[in-house]
């Protein structure tokens, strides 16, 4: 058995989501994990190997004239964002809204996204702020889009916030097809 944390957005996923894996055999060969396809320095590797860039959220972000109203939040929600923020930064630690940069992975998408988005918002300006559509969390995680989703609107974020994302799913299968 071996184990390592691998970070999604070195997959090609544009999410800097960590998942530890667990990869056994019944067999004596020695275990190893996928190597990377992306980093946040491109390179090229000893056996001439290309590194791409992480993806940024700007190639799964919808225009702002495509996102439904009900998904910007009210004057009052960004208030209290503020608030907690400056709360939790006068006694040291970093919790708080967090909002996406798109030329850089998103922030992991947890299961509670549905709640308020706090963890990956976009923002437009100080007073125009909005969390990810269904459609762009699934995005992040590297779902295609025909993917469909069941269930109510917090059920549909609950299992993307829960989900491997698949293209770091493909890579752990492809690596262990090629181990077998």
């Amino acid at each position: 058995i071996n184990y390592q944390v691998l970070t999604a957005s070195d997959y090609g996923v544009p999410q800097k989501r960590q998942r530890l894996i667990i990869i056994g055999t019944n067999t004596k060969r020695a275990i190893t994990h996928p190597q990377p396809s992306h980093s946040e320095k491109p390179y090229i590797t000893l056996d001439g190997k290309k590194i791409l860039p992480w993806k940024g959220v700007s190639s799964v972000i919808l225009d702002k004239q495509d996102v439904d109203k009900s998904f910007f939040h009210s004057q009052r929600m960004i208030e209290g964002f503020r608030r907690r923020k400056e709360k939790h930064l006068s006694k040291g630690n970093g919790f708080g809204a967090q909002f996406l940069k798109m030329n850089k992975p998103s922030y992991t998408i947890s299961a509670r996204y549905w709640k308020d988005g706090s963890d990956a918002l976009v923002k437009y300006s100080d007073d125009e702020i909005r969390m990810l559509t269904p459609l762009e969390a699934a995005r992040i995680q590297s779902f295609p889009d025909d993917y469909e989703f069941v269930g109510s609107k917090k059920e549909v974020y609950t299992q993307i916030g829960n989900a491997v994302p698949p293209l770091l799913g493909k890579a752990i299968g492809e690596h262990i097809k090629k181990f077998l």
